[in-house]
Formats: C-alpha cells, structure tokens, sequence
C-alpha cells in the first residue's frame, strides 16, 4: 500500500477502540438528550417558530393573520387552531413547504422537507425534532474520522470524536430547529471529497459521489455555504487535476452529478434569491470590529470560553492559537494541509469582507456560521497528529486537545440548566387569553406554542401609540390578559371580546383596568417580562 493509499483509508480499529467511540457517542447522545429536554423547556426561539411553519407548508395561514386585525369586533381564535399550524396537516404537502420558503423565507429546501417528513412519520414531539440535528452532527463526526483523517493517532481520533459530539456551541447548532447541524454534515462531506480526491489512487466512484455530495447538500441547506463551495471547487481542481485518469473522471462525473442535483434548488429560489440580495443593505462596520467579532467565535466549537471572556480581547485568542498551530504544522506536511489552512484563511478574510460591508446581516459572526473554516482547521490539526510526528509536539498536542475537552464540559452547564425564560412559559401557560395587536411569526407563535389549548387568541386592531412614550417605551407586541374579576363568566364571548377591544385602544385604561396580572413579552430568547397584580 503505498503512503496516498495509506492516508487516505481508516485503519482496522480494535475491539477496545471501537467500544471508546460507542461509549463517547452514547455519553454524547445522553447530554443531547438532556439539552433538548432543557431547551424544550423555554420559548421557541424567533427563527425556529417559522422553520415549523415552514415544515408544516402553512406560512400563507400564519401570514393572513394579519388580515383578522380589521374586524371588529376582533377576531377569537382557539389557541389549539393556531398551533395546529406549526404541524403539518393531511391537507399540506411537500409542495406547500416549498411554496412557503420560496414564497416568504427564502431559504434551501432541504432540512424543512426532512423536518416534515420526520413529523409526517410519527416525530411529533418537539424534543425528537431537536435530536434530528443532533443526529446530523454524530454522522458529520463518524464523516470526518472516516474520511478526513483516518490515519491519525487513535487518542487524538478519540479526542476530536468527543470535541465534535460534546462541544456546547455545537450541542447548541444542533438542538436548533434550524439548518446549520445539516449544514455542517454537508460542509464534512465536502472535506472528504477534498481529502479523498488529493490522495486515493482508485475509488474514483465514491470520490464522484462525495464530490457530488459535498457540492450539492450544503446548497440545498443554505446558500452562505456558496462562499465555501467557491474555493472548495478551486482547491479540488488544483489538487485532483493531476496525471491520473481516475482523478479526472472522479472531477468530471461528481461535478456532473452536482450540476443535475444542484440545479432544482436554484431553480426554485433563484427569483427570490436575487430579489433578496439586490435589497437592502446591513449595517456596515468596521474591519476591525468585523474581524474581532468573526475570530471570537470561529473557535468556539473547539474551544469554550468562560462567559467572562467572550466580550473581551481574550475572546479572539483560541482563533489566533489555532490558526498559529496550523501554520506551524503546514511547514513540514503535503500540499493538502496546505491547501485547508488556506482555505481556511481565504474563507475568513472574504468573511469578514463581507460583514464589514454590510454585505451581510451582522449576526452572521455566530459560530453556526463559521463552521466551513473551523472544520477546515481542525483537519490541519488532526491530521497531523499522524505516525510521523515527534513525540515532544505531539504530547503537546494530546494536551491541548484534553484542554479543549476540558472547557467543553466545564461549559456544558450553559446547555443543562433551566432556560431563562421558564417564568414566562409558566405564566404563558396559565393564560386563558392572549390579546395580540402584531400578529408576527416569529414573535406570536413561540407564546402560542405554549398555551394551554382552550385559552382564546384575540387578533386586535393595531395600537395607537401612547401618549407619554417615554413611559411605554416601544409598542406591545402582546398582552397576556388574566381572566377579569368585573366580567361573569356567564357573559357572551362576543360582549367579553368588545370589553377587552375598549380597554385596549386605551393603554394606560388598560395598564389599570379590571385584571388580576398582564405579562409583557418581547424579544426572542429572553424576553424581558413583568408581572403587574
């Protein structure tokens, strides 16, 4: 077997090896678990409201709420009816999940298809629907130490098998009902098809397979990842174009079978897509501020800092120290080290570009968003951990990895413990009626998630803004009323309906009026409240 054979297929692992993977995956998938139940727990958050509308095909229901807010007297909507909408029903289809992102939301269709399907085959709760992403993450694991880097030592396998699989930032991306978890199974397909193609002699049908994989799964997940199959095509031509017939063939049928699964998505969304770009710009900001920002959180699945530090100078240190690593690795290793940690450079420098320019939304420095060049590092790091390193490097190696581990169980409390906003579900679910004037996605349907199923929804006219602003503040976007001690239960809905619809083009009638609490609610994840009895 000769050394690009040998770097490039996994090594037979032994019983005891193989046992220490399955007892990091099950340790693993028992803190998923937990995190899952926890984050269950609190609200939806804004975005993953609208990910199961959009699984459910019914953005268009959610949307005509708006319509309701010209009755009068409002109209009542049973708490039950509107969280139908965030399930799919036998009436919606996978054509209505597309619809609904092509329509509204402008995203891949992809993970909505399979968040659809998995409640369409019994999924229901929400915590089974969470632990979909964490099952994309196991899988982009098993991915990367299969195919990435097979050839390094088995303690350093070990160690960035359970960084992957244990690492809060990533634990995070992976409970999140949104895409990033499948984005990141997609971004390790790719390096596969990168590691596989640069060294493999033969095989030349699954390296096409893994080309035509890693070019269309992260396209049909999220189109950020354009930036990242841009220089991934680059690097594959420069490394597989070689004299070798077999790598050439592998080049020509994956691109081929990219084109032919690639081109449906962009046909869907290509109209919208463009419309969306062509918008309105975000915020600009300094180059400065967009690289510190950027390198405070591109380490962060490998390295967890304490909360502490992550607004501080220090934040960009883990970012700086593995960068340093890779360089110094890369001086003496093949050309395929090399071409990741440029990659890896190429892809953070135009990154950071585009954020400072506004070019995008300023909260894309999230570390679900830097994935494509913390893998990159990573596999420059791991794959020289191999046999031919000095014992003195890599027992330094071994011990940042244990360091790295160390942080991330140190950090695991953050994804364990109650939610912040566990008083609030509280109180949401002892709600007999819920006033709403801004009927949005994102900011509705999280509170509705968590009613009680009798409680009634009120679609109100818009509010007038108040009098004294300095006092309210910004306008409600909803108003949890307690049942009113001065109205009989005996009375009829639609007199209770008009009651509340007086009170509440009064604000300050209302702030004083004739209930026993209201709970103000705003933001996303923790939303400020306050409880007035």
């Amino acid at each position: 077997m000769n050394e690009r054979t040998a770097n490039s297929v996994a090594p037979r692992t032994n019983a005891p090896t193989r046992i220490a993977f399955a007892l990091i995956a099950v340790v693993a998938a028992l803190v998923h678990v937990r995190a899952a139940q926890t984050r269950t727990a609190g609200l939806l958050d804004h975005d993953e409201a609208i990910s199961l509308l959009d699984a459910a095909g019914k953005a268009d229901r959610a949307l005509a709420l708006y319509d309701d807010q010209s009755a009068d007297p409002p109209i009542a909507r049973s708490a039950a009816s509107l969280q139908a909408m965030l399930r799919p029903a036998g009436e919606t289809g996978c054509s209505d999940v597309i619809a609904s992102l092509r329509l509204h939301d402008i995203h891949p269709p992809l993970y909505f298809l399979l968040l659809h399907a998995a409640q369409r085959i019994g999924a229901h709760s929400e915590v089974s629907l969470r632990l979909l992403g964490s099952l994309f993450l196991l899988l982009s694991a098993v991915i990367l130490d299969r195919f990435v880097w097979p050839q390094a030592r088995i303690v350093i396998r070990l160690l960035a098998f359970a960084i992957l699989l244990l690492s809060p930032a990533l634990i995070a991306t992976a409970i999140e009902l949104r895409q990033y978890a499948l984005l990141m199974l997609g971004l390790s397909v790719s390096l596969a098809a990168l590691v596989r193609l640069a060294q493999a002699p033969a095989g030349w049908r699954l390296d096409a397979t893994l080309i035509a994989l890693g070019a269309s799964l992260p396209i049909w997940t999220h189109f950020g990842s354009l930036l990242w199959l841009l220089i991934w095509g680059v690097m594959l031509v420069w490394l597989g174009w070689r004299p070798s017939r077999m790598r050439k063939k592998a080049i020509a049928v994956g691109f081929a079978m990219a084109v032919l699964l690639v081109t449906p998505a962009i046909m869907l969304l290509a109209a919208p897509l463009a419309e969306r770009t062509t918008g309105s710009p975000a915020a600009a900001m300094s180059t400065a501020t967009a690289f510190c920002n950027v390198m405070s959180n591109v380490a962060a699945p490998l390295v967890t800092l304490p909360w502490q530090w992550r607004n501080s100078w220090l934040a960009v240190t883990p970012a700086v120290c593995l960068l340093g690593a890779a360089a110094i690795f890369v001086r003496r290793r093949s050309t395929l080290e090399v071409a990741l940690s440029a990659m890896a450079v190429v892809w953070l420098a135009m990154w950071i570009s585009l954020v400072a320019t506004g070019k995008l939304p300023p909260h894309a420095i999230r570390p679900k968003y830097l994935l494509a060049p913390c893998l990159a590092i990573l596999a420059v790091l791991v794959r020289s951990c191999d046999v031919n390193m000095r014992r003195n490097p890599m027992l330094v190696a071994t011990a940042c990895a244990w360091l790295a581990l160390l942080t991330h169980l140190a950090g695991l409390p953050s994804q364990l413990t109650p939610p912040t906003d566990i008083t609030i579900v509280k109180a949401i679910g002892e709600t007999e009626t819920l006033v709403v004037n801004d009927p949005k996605r994102g900011y509705l349907f999280p509170i509705v998630d968590k009613l009680p199923a009798t409680a009634q929804v009120l679609i109100m006219r818009p509010m007038r803004p108040p009098a004294d602003s300095a006092t309210w503040g910004d306008p409600l976007l909803v108003l949890e009323i307690k049942p009113a001690p001065d109205v009989s239960a005996a009375d009829e809905a639609d007199g209770f309906r008009e009651f509340l619809s007086s009170h509440y083009e009064q604000r300050a009638a209302l702030a004083d009026g004739p209930r026993r609490r209201m709970t103000l609610y705003r933001g996303r994840r923790t939303p400020a409240a306050s409880g007035i009895d």
